[in-house]
């Protein structure tokens, strides 16, 4: 049925029947056909297209088959690009909030590169900023932090911005911190990120504007 299609349009339609066999609940036939499929370099950007679609139209089926087919991480790579932005266009977005969260519910303990554990724990920090449970936030924005912590800038630019990110994680963190009730652990963030002279008037102006800081502004 297959032999008239040009290779692109072929391995397209096997990810479609692959997609079938998830939606009918053959789980386990849909992953051992999808395996090879991600496994292949070559067959990346044919598969992209309809993967990158049923990640955004049918999540849960998605990430069942990126868990069992893909490499380990993979299902966050496609579920966080997918579903980040949705969140930040769309705060507090119940399916956006649910997927997110179950996408990233295996990350703790999870290896893979420093910067790339960062971006995931700081989205995991926001998923729980965003239910109200600043407990589990702010440990996030703290993992999101010791990993980002862990990266080497190759220049002097690359710095400046990591700098500009990890200062951006403890406001964060401070905040969550302020809103789980613990005030002495936001007081020592801010102050601590006050006694860097570059970066006193951001953090005076994230104080003032933020009113759910304004216990921790009237005490520093």
């Amino acid at each position: 049925m297959l032999d008239g299609l040009d290779d692109r349009t072929r391995v397209r339609a096997r990810f479609w029947r692959i997609s079938a066999l998830a939606r009918l609940g053959r789980l386990d036939e849909a992953v051992a056909d999808l395996r090879p499929l991600l496994a292949d370099p070559a067959l990346a950007d044919p598969v992209a297209g309809p993967l990158s679609l049923l990640v955004r139209t049918l999540p849960d089926t998605a990430l069942a088959l990126l868990r069992g087919a893909g490499a380990p991480g993979l299902h966050r790579t496609w579920m966080v690009k997918a579903w980040q932005p949705a969140l930040q266009m769309r705060p507090r977005d119940i399916l956006a909030l649910r997927v997110l969260r179950r996408a990233l519910v295996d990350l703790d303990g999870a290896d893979g590169p420093p910067e790339e554990l960062s971006e995931y724990f700081r989205v995991r920090a926001l998923v729980h900023a965003q239910l109200r449970m600043w407990g589990h936030a702010r440990r996030d924005y703290g993992a999101a932090l010791d990993h980002l912590r862990r990266v080497t800038p190759a220049d002097p630019a690359a710095a400046a911005a990591q700098h500009g990110r990890e200062v951006s994680l403890a406001i964060e963190q401070a905040t969550a911190a302020a809103q789980d009730g613990d005030l002495e652990a936001a007081r020592a963030i801010f102050r601590r990120l006050r006694a860097a002279p570059e970066d006193d008037a951001l953090v005076r102006d994230v104080l003032d504007v933020r009113p759910e800081l304004a216990a921790v502004r009237g005490s520093l």
